[in-house]
């Protein structure tokens, strides 16, 4: 009984601390966004320098916009929520945050990754800092791939406007680079 109450204790007071950190997060986000209203918008969309055409990683955010980003991070996880297909891979998501949290905080990376401005914890975050804030959890291939299932299935369902196929080629390729970045457990 004392084991459980301290497995209890030791739970919940990582749960406040994660909690604490999110809203945080969440504070920090909303005041840059609202600092970032008070600066004139540059409409600079950054384009490859060798091919004027050729969409970027990059140019994506200047192309769609914050609110697009929002949707896809929504759909992904909604699906990841409702999968009821694979329980195990749902459960992560589920007992690791709150859905919302977890959108705005994708949400962020995203829009930064995107080629939006700086939100994501106040400072640039690429993929290897990704990688190791997902090393506390078991990230299989199978995991991996499940995770790309869900994505694929958000853009598509994303209207990207007028640039749609060539956006989802860019985000498809760097969605499974990362995903095969993350994997940490090996059968």
């Amino acid at each position: 009984e004392n084991h459980l109450k301290k497995t209890s204790n030791k739970k919940q007071k990582k749960q406040k601390k994660q909690t604490f950190f999110q809203i945080r997060s969440l504070f920090l986000y909303l005041f840059r966004k609202y600092l970032n209203s008070l600066i004139p918008k540059k409409n600079k969309i950054k384009m490859s320098s060798n091919n004027e055409n050729k969409i970027t990683l990059k140019s994506i955010y200047g192309l769609v916009g914050e609110q697009k980003i929002i949707d896809l991070v929504t759909t992904f996880y909604t699906f990841v929520w409702d999968d009821d297909e694979c329980p195990e891979f749902s459960n992560l998501f589920r007992e690791s945050s709150e859905k919302d949290l977890s959108i705005l905080s994708l949400t962020r990376y995203f829009v930064q990754k995107f080629g939006g401005p700086k939100f994501y914890g106040g400072m640039r975050m690429e993929t290897h800092h990704m990688k190791d804030i997902h090393s506390q959890f078991p990230i299989t291939k199978e995991g991996a791939e499940r995770w790309l299932y869900h994505f694929d299935r958000a853009v598509n369902e994303t209207d990207f406007g007028e640039h749609h196929d060539e956006i989802i080629q860019v985000m498809n390729k760097w969605l499974n680079l990362f995903a095969k970045s993350v994997i940490n457990k090996f059968n």
